[in-house]
């Protein structure tokens, strides 16, 4: 009766291990494990005697005396096969009869009398334990499961805080949302083709051969890792120069019989993508920090020089690498909190504040050219990844990492009652000191850039007069320049930049040097010459857009103008912004308009597509990008809670869950020109030829060769 049972578990287990074949694309044994089954199945009535050794238990052999060794018959035809054959094998044998017949008939006999002296002289044949069973093996088990226990003290298996991720213990990396999709899935996606494959090909009524190819599901298994979308500089040029001289054929060929307008050709892109502000369908993206060295700042003033009665922290943990640090534990004990402590000591109030990061965030795609890292559990126990840059280009990673920092406890005695100020997504948390928080909590800004302004008038408000930023983005310090005004502060420094690139700027002197209006419209200047939610234009960088600024001087009330827009942007700016795009590309220009523009550097100045403005059509979408950005977020720093705006109105679109920049709102040239327009008459056109419709003589890209006979 045990036997039987044993039989029956035998075959149940195969049949729940064949699905997972199946799904995980094992072809073999997918494919006659499945035979085994059958086999098992009807082995009494097809094979009665071969089913009664089974039951007496004779599928097993033992080549020892050891307790627990009992393997495989097949597994025992291996061991002697690999006996039999040698250190040499059966290399060469093959190729002589004699030399085999002898093997064949020889070999065995040898085998089985040096196992017969082996047994004899060599060991001790009568021996029952198991070889696992010394005290090495039992310490060494001992010890694995003392570790286990020790994980499973901190860490719980499947707990409702871990959600659907799946986490690997001790290392703590949370696995690719495709593969825990695959775990949860993989016994359902395995057993349709299991049951389809015992139907079509087992079955009495099998019309499928068990050979036939299996199809495979290529599920994104343990070591599967998300790659980079990101294509390479060298390969969108190629991509780019094919479409451009498939286009520019056509035309040559069709204005053999067509004459072409140059001024309706040049109203569109040529690509899908404008190549002025595009590449490869993202943002292009310029140097920011070049904005800096156009600025009147004062490179004269020390690090050390300013004590400041109020700081505010950013981009901590880029600037901050873990060193010795093994644990995250470690990191903010041994690293974070002592800076923040030296910090401390220098001023009377600090504010640490972080980023939020949404997946409808407009900046995924800005984030996305950083690369792909490992998805890691951030916990105190949890070893700090080797690359820590790669650590931090995962979005979810720093969100927990941040919250655990800001949940740091500060020591009384250490902070000597000065305060310290963590957020924490919407909220902050007062870690060490009493203030009223109520103007900076219930934040909703996405940015840290921001929210870095709003905390900087919330401590001059509290008294604090003198301020100092501590970051590396060139939009903070943007929007220090222009909202200074505002924080009723007498002095603000940002220390900008890290290691020998840092320096001390202060802020207050360049508000005072540019003027309130220059100021005021700096961050829409700022935007509509490239920031991480628009485009730069290509080839141009902050130094040429700024020295067109200070030449062009119209442009600074369009930027007013732009600056105040809640609906529309009305024709006179647009057409100053054009106006200034011009310059920016041509300083001796006369053209008035973006599109005759793009004419005249193409055929007069020989420029390349990529090297004149972008359409005024594309050029729009820009503008209200721009207007997204630098009005409808930048403009409400000031505010804990921004209003909130529909980017689908701003020149974006969605795709799935992502925002995607709306890059023009009219087809390319080669959907719109006229020229390449070409019908698919084989005979006679008629009336319903394209051609014919259009009014317009058939050529040589038409089936008919431009040689048809009008009807």
């Amino acid at each position: 009766m045990f036997v039987l049972c044993a039989l029956g578990n035998f075959v149940e287990c195969l049949q729940k291990l064949a699905p997972w074949f199946f799904a995980c694309d094992h072809t073999n044994c997918a494919r006659w494990l499945p035979v085994h089954i059958r086999d098992m199945l009807s082995l009494q009535a097809s094979h009665p005697g071969i089913y009664e050794q089974f039951m007496n238990g004779n599928f097993t052999a033992s080549k020892s005396h050891r307790n627990f060794s009992r393997i495989a018959i097949d597994q025992v035809h291996e061991q002697l096969n690999a006996a039999i054959k040698g250190d040499g094998g059966g290399v060469g044998l093959t190729e002589n009869d004699a030399a085999l017949c002898r093997w064949t008939v020889t070999g065995p006999e040898i085998v089985r009398m040096l196992e017969q002296f082996e047994d004899t002289f060599l060991a001790d044949s009568t021996e029952t334990k198991h070889h696992e069973q010394t005290p090495s093996f039992d310490n060494h088990f001992k010890r694995d499961v003392s570790r286990m226990l020790d994980i499973l003290a901190v860490e719980v298996p499947f707990s409702t805080t871990s959600g659907d991720d799946l986490i690997t213990l001790c290392a703590n990396t949370i696995a690719d949302k495709a593969v825990a999709q695959t775990v949860k899935s993989a016994t359902d996606v395995g057993n349709k083709p299991f049951v389809t494959f015992f139907k079509e090909r087992l079955s009495s009524t099998a019309s499928v051969s068990v050979l036939t190819l299996l199809p495979r599901n290529k599920l994104p298994l343990f070591l599967f890792k998300s790659q980079s979308t990101k294509r390479g500089t060298s390969g969108l040029k190629v991509s780019q120069l094919k479409s451009d001289c498939q286009l520019f054929s056509r035309l040559y060929i069709a204005c053999q019989t067509r004459d072409g307008n140059r001024d309706d050709f040049f109203r569109y892109e040529n690509q899908v993508y404008p190549p002025s502000l595009s590449q490869g369908g993202s943002l292009f993206a310029g140097t920011k920090s070049d904005l800096l060295d156009s600025l009147p700042i004062n490179k004269s003033c020390e690090l050390t020089h300013i004590a400041c009665a109020a700081t505010i922290l950013a981009v901590v943990v880029q600037m901050l690498r873990p060193n010795s640090a093994r644990t995250f534990s470690d990191y903010r004990v041994n690293v974070f909190v002592p800076y923040l402590m030296s910090v401390l000591s220098k001023t009377e109030r600090v504010d640490v504040v972080f980023d939020v990061y949404s997946e409808h965030s407009l900046k995924v795609l800005t984030r996305e050219k950083r690369g792909v890292g490992t998805r890691t559990h951030v916990v105190g126990h949890t070893k700090i990844p080797t690359n820590w840059q790669e650590f931090l280009r995962v979005d979810e990673n720093k969100s927990e990492l941040f919250h655990f920092l800001a949940e740091a406890d500060l020591d009384e005695s250490d902070t000597h009652r000065k305060t310290v100020i963590f957020t924490y997504n919407e909220s902050v948390r007062v870690a060490a000191g009493c203030v009223d928080v109520s103007g900076v909590e219930c934040c909703n800004h996405e940015e840290a850039d921001t929210r870095i302004i709003l905390h900087s008038c919330h401590a001059a408000g509290s008294g604090y007069d003198t301020i100092k930023v501590r970051t590396v983005d060139t939009d903070v310090m943007i929007l220090a320049i222009s909202f200074f005004s505002k924080l009723n502060a007498s002095e603000l420094w940002i220390h900008y930049g890290v290691g020998r690139s840092a320096r001390l700027i202060a802020v207050h002197e360049i508000v005072a040097s540019l003027g309130p209006t220059k100021c005021s419209v700096l961050p829409t200047f700022h935007a509509l010459t490239g920031c991480d939610t628009t485009s730069a234009f290509y080839g141009k960088g902050k130094k040429s857009a700024w020295l067109t600024w200070e030449a062009y001087p119209d442009l600074t009330q369009a930027l007013l103008t732009l600056s105040q827009v809640t609906a529309v942007v009305d024709a006179e700016t647009i057409s100053v912004l054009e106006r200034f795009v011009i310059l920016l590309y041509d300083r001796t220009s006369e053209c008035e308009s973006l599109d005759s523009a793009r004419k005249h550097m193409f055929t007069k100045k020989s420029k390349t597509m990529e090297n004149i403005p972008p359409t005024a059509n594309a050029f729009l979408q820009h503008i209200k990008r721009t207007v997204y950005q630098a009005v409808h977020c930048w403009s409400h720093s000031l505010e804990a809670q921004m209003p909130v705006f529909d980017p689908a109105e701003w020149g974006w679109c969605k795709d799935g869950e992502k925002w995607l920049p709306q890059w023009m709102t009219i087809p390319q040239i080669s959907q719109m020109c006229q020229e390449l327009l070409h019908c698919s008459c084989r005979k006679a056109c008629t009336a319903r030829c394209k051609c014919v419709k259009a009014s317009l003589p058939c050529t040589a890209l038409c089936q008919c060769d431009g040689e048809c006979q009008r009807l």
